[in-house]
C-alpha cells in the first residue's frame, strides 16, 4: 500500500474513533456533572440522541477530514462515487424476505415456549411504528456505510481482499 494512502486511512481511522469516544466522553461527563439527568435502565431521549450520533462518526468523519481524505473532490462528488453501484433488487428482496422469516420463527418460538398467543407478542400502534422507524432509519448502518463502506472498505479490499478487509 502506498504511503500517501495508508496516511489517509490512518486519517480516517483516527478521526472516526476520535469522534466517537470524543462524543461518547463528553456524554459521561454530562451526566456526571449532572447536566443531564438519565434514569437507570438508560431509556432517555438523550441516550437515543447519543447513539444516533456516535453511529453517525464515520461520516462525520469522512464529512470534517474531505479534504485530507479526497483532494480536490466535492461533497457531492465524494458521496455520489461511493454509491454509484446499481441496487440488486433480488438481494434485496431476499434479505427483506430472510428477515421477516427470522422473526416470525422467533416470535412463534417465544409464543410456544412462553405458552402465550402469537398476536400478543406484536404492537400495532401507529406511533411505535413511526418512532421505532425514524430511530431505525438514523441509527447504526445508515450513519455507518458512507464511513466504513463507502471510503475504507474500497482502499482495504484493493489490497487486503474481501475476507481480511472485512
Amino acid at each position: 500500500m502506498k504511503k500517501e494512502k495508508r496516511k489517509q486511512l490512518l486519517t480516517y481511522i483516527a478521526a472516526s474513533y476520535g469522534l466517537f469516544w470524543g462524543i461518547l466522553i463528553i456524554a459521561f461527563t454530562m451526566v456526571q456533572v449532572g447536566i443531564i439527568e438519565v434514569d437507570l435502565d438508560g431509556n432517555s431521549i438523550f441516550i437515543t440522541f447519543i447513539k444516533i450520533l456516535i453511529s453517525w462518526t464515520p461520516t462525520m468523519a469522512v464529512y470534517f477530514f474531505r479534504k485530507r481524505l479526497f483532494p480536490g473532490k466535492s461533497i457531492k462528488n465524494i458521496f455520489s462515487g461511493m454509491f454509484s453501484e446499481k441496487l440488486n433488487v433480488k438481494l434485496f428482496l431476499a434479505v427483506i424476505i430472510l428477515e421477516v422469516l427470522t422473526y416470525l420463527i422467533a416470535s412463534i418460538v417465544v409464543s410456544v415456549y412462553d405458552n402465550v398467543p402469537l398476536i400478543s407478542q406484536w404492537t400495532f400502534s401507529k406511533e411505535l411504528f413511526i418512532s421505532s422507524f425514524l430511530i431505525c432509519l438514523f441509527t447504526g448502518a445508515t450513519g455507518e456505510e458512507s464511513g466504513w463502506r463507502g471510503f475504507l472498505f474500497p482502499h482495504l479490499f484493493e489490497h487486503y481482499g474481501c475476507i481480511k478487509s472485512g
